[in-house]
């Protein structure tokens, strides 16, 4: 592992808007580090640029400025298919990639593997599968193991998406609202499982996407706040997850409570427009 994990200079992601024919700039001059054993969440209002940003972090986009560098590796001056086998990238439409296929729950995280959305190529050696049962126990499903994929709740199709990220051991992890739609079982589950899963690989960077402070796990250790594409606070979560923060970001006065280890906003009030 690098000292530095994941590195962007002076970048910019600027794409070509189709229904006026012009360009929009979708990220502007981010200058970020990400050290291993940091666990990052970014926030942001609605179009901020958080998803454009984590397609680069899990080296699935290249930047149109500046400079990225992932796990030592330059995007743009290496092979990303390689690249992209030491992350664990769960997008946040991944688990319609196996909703509509006869797979139980137990196949679609041994698909990660070899990186494929169907099981091919010769058997799993036993210590491979031994890694497939070890993993699904760290996430809590081994009981269901052999369910059908299609069957779980929300919450568990999200956990055994987290399962596959991390079968091969990935020096780095990247989740784009994982806890989007679940109910508050589902969201408690799926916080205790990063939890759990920071504790067993302390020195992994990871990085998540949330809107909600709620589903700030207490293994998160900073954050980063984008609006309009341009960061406006990030550090050592205690030091930016502030109600000024808040503020600046979503144009809301809020209090910040925290107790245990996780973060919830108390009487919001509405005082001018995000961004």
């Amino acid at each position: 592992m690098p000292a530095i994990a994941v590195e962007l200079h002076d970048v910019g992601v600027r794409r070509l808007d189709h229904e006026t024919g012009k360009p929009t700039d979708l990220l502007i001059d981010i200058s970020w580090q990400i050290r291993p054993g940091q666990r990052w969440i970014v926030m942001g209002p609605n179009g901020a640029g958080k998803s454009t940003l984590l397609d680069l972090v899990a080296a699935t986009a290249h930047p149109t400025a500046g400079r990225l560098t992932v796990l030592g590796e330059e995007v743009g001056a290496v092979n990303l298919q390689v690249l992209r086998q030491r992350i664990g990238h769960v997008p946040a439409d991944a688990a319609d990639t196996w909703r509509e296929r006869p797979m139980s729950v137990a196949d679609v995280v041994r698909t990660g593997w070899r990186s494929t959305i169907a099981l091919v190529g010769p058997p799993m050696t036993e210590v491979a599968e031994g890694r497939v049962q070890a993993v699904l126990a760290l996430v809590g499903l081994l009981p269901i193991a052999d369910r059908r994929f299609s069957l779980l709740s929300r919450g568990e199709r999200q956990r055994t998406q987290i399962a596959r990220a991390i079968l091969n051991n990935p020096s780095l992890i990247v989740l784009d609202e994982p806890a989007v739609g679940l109910d508050l079982a589902g969201r408690e589950h799926l916080l205790a499982t990063l939890d759990t899963m920071a504790a067993a690989a302390p020195t992994r960077a990871g990085v998540m996407v949330t809107h909600h402070l709620e589903e700030v796990p207490t293994s998160a250790t900073h954050a980063l706040f984008l609006v309009n594409g341009r960061i406006v606070a990030s550090g050592p979560i205690a030091d930016v997850l502030t109600a000024d923060t808040l503020d600046r970001v979503f144009g809301i006065r809020v209090q910040i409570e925290r107790r245990g280890g996780r973060v919830s906003a108390i009487g919001a009030t509405v005082i001018h427009s995000a961004g």
